[in-house]
């Protein structure tokens, strides 16, 4: 599973969008992604250099049966 944090900041009045999509590699698995609609005068352009690999991301509890 790959998860990747960007700090992207989140204030009343911002419009979110939640994605969602279910997998059958688990029992009950579910993929979210949640995204912030870009603010007036916000650049588009996203500086990937600074995002970071998350080498923790939760995943199912299936994962983490022995």
């Amino acid at each position: 599973m790959l998860s990747l944090p960007l700090n992207v900041y989140v204030k009343p009045g911002d419009r979110i969008i939640t994605l969602s999509s279910c997998t059958y590699a688990v029992e009950d698995g579910c993929y979210i992604i949640m995204a912030r609609k870009r603010r007036p005068r916000e650049d588009y352009s996203v500086d990937v250099e600074k995002t970071e690999k998350n080498e923790t991301p939760l995943g199912p509890k299936e994962e983490y049966v022995e």
